[in-house]
């Protein structure tokens, strides 16, 4: 039985979520564990400023404001991990995480059943707040090799979809998918990339999606007794699984996605202290997919993209800075163990 309490805040909105569940987790063996979450409840309250309220009604967007609303989610999980690694050193090792989780089918179905009222926006209310209602999946797999006691490879693929259903027509802000940050695409800040190929010339932090792709390559070595370095490369992107008119090209198309996909690399210095370890990584975009065709690899030429800069800046006014024009992007990540 878990009970927590979370707060954020942000200029622009506080939240509060708090969370209960009651699970079952048992292991079937050394390598395999599996966790079963019959009920989970969660209500989360959002307070807005009045600038960002006033962004919100601005741009019309749905997906958006609903994103931002108070609602409750009722969950069912289960999640399987698998686990070869060990204290004693293996030349190869695999990890593999995977979840299911539905949420909201029981109440909408209970409601349904007694022809329970509908709010204003024609969904169904629980304790005075809508309630989100998706079905999610994500897997995430990793693979280590061991060269010698001092060098080694590790290889992480995940990915996940939550597909919407009726009652809050989105995934909640809380368990949609982001890109970018500490532990992901390592060239971006968290939620700053995608959905897709969307362009915006102003970076924003509210860039989810329902779809998510990822892959991450890390070589690891030892540099002298407590001090590791790291070279990695990551790639990978968000989607929504819908069209959306504010965010052209943000939805998963099947004959795009490939092109779509963020790439960045860099390096890293960790300071292994046995029982923590402080991570340092410094990275680069070497493919940004919200650009033009033509321009989203750090060598091509950047015309369209600063054309869209000088009209983005004839709209400001002042006390906005205007932006300049393009030039390589690092973004540097502290963390606290090993990103995968």
């Amino acid at each position: 039985v878990n009970a927590s309490y979370s707060f954020q805040s942000r200029p622009d909105y506080t939240r509060s979520l708090v969370n209960t569940f009651i699970g079952y987790a048992w292991n079937e063996s050394s390598k395999k564990r599996h966790q079963i979450n019959p009920l989970e409840l969660s209500i989360i309250e959002i307070e807005k400023s009045q600038e960002f309220q006033d962004r919100l009604d601005a741009l019309n967007d749905q997906f958006l404001s609903d994103s931002y609303q108070d609602h409750v989610i009722t969950a069912t999980s289960y999640s399987f991990i698998y686990n070869d690694r060990d204290r004693f050193s293996k030349k190869n090792a695999l990890y593999f995480r995977g979840g299911l989780e539905f949420s909201g089918n029981v109440l909408r179905g209970l409601y349904n059943l007694t022809n329970a009222p509908k709010d204003e926006t024609g969904s169904f209310q629980f304790l005075g707040t809508r309630f989100s209602n998706y079905v999610k999946t994500s897997n995430d797999f990793r693979f280590y090799r061991n060269f010698t006691d001092r060098s080694s490879l590790a290889i992480r693929v995940a990915g996940g979809l939550g597909v919407p259903l009726a009652n809050l027509n989105v995934l909640p802000f809380s368990k949609s998918f982001f890109s970018g940050g500490a532990n992901g695409l390592r060239a971006w800040r968290a939620r700053t990339i995608g959905p897709g190929g969307f362009f915006e010339p102003e970076v924003t932090y509210d860039k989810i999606g329902d779809i998510q792709l990822e892959s991450n390559l890390e070589y690891r070595f030892n540099l002298i007794d407590y001090l590791e370095g790291a070279f990695f490369m990551d790639a990978g992107n968000i989607w929504l699984l819908n069209e959306d008119e504010l965010r052209p090209n943000g939805h998963f198309r099947a004959s795009e996605f490939i092109s779509e996909i963020a790439l960045g690399a860099g390096f890293g210095l960790r300071l292994d202290f046995d029982y923590f370890l402080i991570r340092f990584d410094l990275a680069t975009q070497l493919k940004d997919p919200s650009l033009s065709k033509g321009e989203r690899w750090l060598f091509q030429p950047k015309d369209d993209y600063d054309q869209a800069v000088i009209e983005y800046n004839q709209t400001l006014t002042p006390p906005d800075a205007p932006l300049g024009p393009y030039s390589p992007r690092f973004n540097f990540n502290l963390g606290i163990g090993y990103p995968f």
